[in-house]
Parts: structure tokens; sequence; C-alpha cells
């Protein structure tokens, strides 16, 4: 854990190592706090949370990562969903409660604990963190009667996210519903320290040599500014509101002959000289919401692929042909079929 803390302590730079250096005073100091960490898609939050978890768990401290999506959980390390780990209901209410009993062995956690993190939590109605709140101050407060009037009775949280992405899901709610469901309509808000994140790393600014690429440094501004609802948009017929925005020239991957054998040229330039190139490799990706466009792409790339092709198969059902299908079903669940734990099985039998 040491050494993987070290690895991505490396890689902070100055507004994350300002906020890692105030969240390890605080937790170190036994102080309290409401932090949110507030920046745009690509600033790596994540990371940041990553390396937050390595250092205190590497110092044996007991340190709760959650998120608002099962997605969001997976990125990290020994994450859980927030309704998962602090049973929160799934019907909110502004006098909910989470569902965490006194004297059981969660509620032992939570007083072992000594710091919470919370990604995408701009997703969560403000119900939920009220809910939280409450039901740390019952129950740490059991042992410690001053805990009761503390915020989430003394222990620091750490919640994170980008309001320019998805809000609370209120349904058939309209704009008004939607905000005031937001974490920043909470009374919680005003005790909040808020830290900003505004270097995009995901596409990075600098060239090789250190220089500033003025074409990336737009396009990252382009995307902020989408976010901010700075970019004029129109509406069409039947639309209740504008909602189209036009792509500027320079960031559209110009027709060719062949769309796909284009973009795969434009993203991935000498692939045949550099396929085996782990970080060229890991820099560049091709998004697409369709999955017909995806499976274009990829047959496209595998054809470009150099060298012998070898087949994995995977299978998420136990073969119904056994005489103890029915209980092999329940000791192999779809979840572990198509866990990573399986298929290593696999490849070592």
């Amino acid at each position: 854990m040491k050494t993987l803390h070290d690895n991505l302590f490396r890689s902070l730079n100055p507004e994350q190592l300002a906020l890692y250096e105030r969240l390890f005073e605080t937790v170190t100091n036994k102080e309290g706090g409401l932090y949110f960490l507030y920046g745009p898609g690509g600033t790596v939050k994540t990371f940041l949370y990553n390396t937050i978890l390595t250092k205190l768990r590497s110092e044996k401290m007991i340190v709760l990562a959650v998120a608002s999506s099962g997605i969001a959980s997976l990125l990290l390390l020994e994450g859980r969903t927030a309704h998962n780990r602090f049973v929160i209901p799934l019907e909110l209410m502004e006098n909910s409660t989470c569902g965490i009993k006194q004297k059981t062995h969660l509620a032992a956690l939570m007083h072992e604990a000594r710091l919470i993190i919370w990604d995408k939590a701009p997703m969560t109605q403000r119900y939920a963190f009220e809910a939280l709140d409450k039901t740390l101050r019952d129950i740490l407060g059991s042992k410690k009667e001053a805990n009761r009037t503390k915020l989430f009775a003394g222990m620091p949280i750490l919640i994170g996210g980008d309001f320019r992405q998805i809000l609370p899901v209120i349904p058939k709610g309209k704009r008004q519903e939607v905000v005031n469901a937001c974490i920043n309509r909470s009374e919680l808000w005003k005790f909040c320290h808020l830290h900003t994140l505004s270097r995009i790393m995901r596409v990075n600014e600098y060239t090789l040599s250190g220089q500033i690429d003025s074409r990336k440094c737009a396009f990252n501004k382009w995307v902020l500014d989408v976010g901010d609802g700075n970019v004029p948009a129109s509406s069409k017929e039947g639309d209740d509101e504008p909602s189209w925005i036009k792509i500027p020239e320079e960031f559209i991957v110009k027709n060719g002959i062949n769309p796909i054998e284009t973009i795969v040229d434009t993203i991935f330039p000498e692939f045949h000289l550099r396929q085996d190139d782990e970080d060229y490799l890991r820099e560049r990706a091709i998004l697409t919401p369709g999955n017909d466009d995806a499976d274009a792409i990829n047959k496209h790339m595998f054809k470009k692929l150099q060298g012998e092709t070898m087949t994995f198969k995977s299978s998420d059902e136990i073969c119904k042909g056994y005489t103890d299908c029915i209980e092999q079903q329940q000791s192999y669940p779809v979840e572990y079929l198509t866990s990573s734990i399986f298929r290593v099985c696999l490849l070592t039998n």
C-alpha cells in the first residue's frame, strides 16, 4: 500500500497537493469538517481520492470510500456505493435516517473510521447527506455526548463531483425541484470548505517539451463553456428550450473516404509501429455512444493488429446439463462468473 501511495503521490499537481495536505492534517489531528472537491471532468479527482486512501490506510487508519453510482465506486480502492455502505433509504425524505443500528458491526465500523470519502456527490439528493449527518451524531454520540452537537459527529467528510454533470434524479421533477434537491441547497453546505481543481489532466495542455499547446487549451476551455452554458444554443421544433450547439470546425475530424479509418488514424497514428507500447495505448481512446459504431471500430482495429490471433471465451451461466445445476447456480452467481477472480481461476486450471 505504501509503495502504491508513493507512486501516486509523485504525480500530484499543486492544487491536488494542497487538499491532500489539508485532509491529512485534519485526520491526524482528529478534526472534523465537511470538504467539497469541485472540478470538471478530467481534473482526476478520483486519482486524488485514491492517493489519500493509500496514505491513510498505509498508516493503519480506516477510511470509508463510497460513491453515488456503482461504476464510480469501482474506481475507488475498496469502494462501495453510498447507499450500500450507509444503508441509506431508497425513498428519501427530510426526516430520513440511515439504517445503521447501535451495537452492530457497521456501527462499530463508524466508530473506528477516520475519514469518509464520497465521490459523485452532486448525483445524490441532499436528504442522503442529512440522513448520514443525523445517523453519525446518534451513533458516535452514544460514546461521546459532545459529538451530538458536531457536524457529522466530528467525522471529517470529503465529498466531490462536478455540478455540470448528472444531478439528482427527481421523477417528473421540474428544473427547480432538481436544483433544490442538490447538496448545495442543504443547510450543511454553509459549513462546507470548497476546494477547486482547474487543471485538466485528461487532455494535457502541455507538449512533451513543456510548452503550452494552445489548441488543447482552446478545446478544454470550450468543453467547460459548454458545461457552464456559455456556448450559444439553438432549438428545433418541439423542443422546450434551446439544447443544440454547434461544434467548432477545428475540433472535428475532417471527413475522409472511410470515416472510421480517418478517426482511427487520427487517434492512433503509427499504430502498426506502436501497438505493443502500453503508454501509447493507455493515453488514447475512441468513445462512441452506439454499439454498432463501437463494433465497427473494433473490427477495423483488429484488422490492423499484427501477430497471432487468440480467442478467450467466457460464460456467465452454469451449464444446465448438470444434474446439480440449481445448487451450482446458488454457489456461483453471475457476479462471480463475470469477475476477474473467476477468469484467473480458469487460466490457472
